[in-house]
């Protein structure tokens, strides 16, 4: 009698277990797939965020070049005046 309720007991635990890692692998299957779309997507949207950034990026960067060119040209004026 143990031996049979053992031998049940032992085949009802593998199939919850079985159970378990099929949702498991179906839960990690699933978050791949999300996870992959999910990726692709971000991908579109950092390459349009990234066009606009770099050109805002390219725009400041200008802007601070002429600014240090502004400035080097004015410490060279001051130190031409100065001498």
């Amino acid at each position: 009698l143990h031996n049979r309720l053992s031998l049940h007991k032992r085949r009802r635990l593998h199939q919850h277990l079985t159970l378990h890692n099929r949702l498991r692998l179906h839960q990690r299957l699933t978050l791949h797939r999300r996870l992959s779309l999910h990726k692709r997507l971000s991908y579109h949207k950092r390459r349009r965020l990234h066009k606009r950034l770099s050109l805002h990026k390219r725009r400041r960067l200008h802007q601070h070049l002429t600014l240090h060119k502004r400035l080097r040209l004015h410490q060279r004026l001051t130190l031409h005046n100065r001498l």
